[in-house]
């Protein structure tokens, strides 16, 4: 159970990155994007809302963390 979890932990911090460099062109982050450079050419022109939706995905995927890991109902 506690790898559901961590994979809600993991999908946090790259949607995180995903919308920070998305959001926020330009900074040494950007450099992740040599991992899958398709993505960053189909993601890179929708910019900022697109950034913004990775990180309310970010946001999202930690509350569901949180409550998975605290046993609510909610966080299920």
């Amino acid at each position: 159970m506690t790898g559901v979890g961590i994979f809600l932990l993991f999908g946090m911090v790259m949607a995180g990155l995903a919308g920070t460099t998305l959001a926020w062109p330009g900074t040494p982050l950007d450099a992740m994007w040599r991992l899958n450079p398709d993505a960053y050419r189909q993601l890179a022109p929708l910019g900022r809302p697109a950034g913004g939706l990775f990180l309310l995905l970010s946001a999202a995927l930690g509350a569901g963390a949180a409550g998975w890991f605290r046993r609510r109902a909610w966080g299920w």
